[in-house]
């Protein structure tokens, strides 16, 4: 049996995570940022009269306001504390897995395709012909005249778990 003492919080733990957390949350709070009453890796403050938001998971951060000067501000600011960033500006972006592309008309478009792309591989089945509409008759009618086996219970779980994260 080996035992060791740990120095620093090891990436991947409980604890870890948690450390990170509060280490990031209260760097943002000591700069004037707010935290989120509902999703707590959400951050904002009011700067030179526009919102400034800050979200991240775990170590990817995305920051956005109108003043491109206020995003470097912020992030030299972070990376003061952290170290050097990877920086991407401009209409696309990619976040926590999502292709998002911020649209001339003030939409945004958001897709996942490498998520959509494993799930496929991973099901391990042939996808057949392509949906016009998900919505069809059927879309509420459930089936339980057969039940997944154990292997493909937890097959659908973990794609579910993928898709949601």
């Amino acid at each position: 049996m080996l035992y060791v003492r740990v120095l620093k919080a090891i990436y991947g733990m409980i604890e870890s995570a948690l450390r990170w957390y509060d280490l990031f949350s209260s760097t943002l709070t000591d700069m004037g940022f707010e935290i989120n009453l509902y999703d707590k890796c959400t951050a904002k403050k009011v700067i030179n009269g526009s919102q400034c938001t800050v979200c991240w998971y775990v170590d990817d951060n995305k920051v956005s306001h109108v003043d491109d000067d206020i995003i470097d501000m912020v992030v030299d600011e972070i990376e003061a504390k952290f170290g050097k960033l990877a920086r991407n500006k401009g209409n696309k972006h990619t976040f926590l897995g999502m292709d998002i592309e911020l649209l001339p008309d003030k939409k945004t478009a958001i897709s996942a395709p490498q998520h959509i792309e494993e799930v496929i591989s991973d099901l391990g089945e042939e996808i057949k012909g392509d949906v016009a509409n998900p919505l069809k008759s059927k879309l509420f009618i459930v089936n339980t005249s057969c039940k997944l086996s154990e292997k493909k219970t937890e097959l659908f779980h973990k794609l579910v778990a993928k898709l949601l994260g």
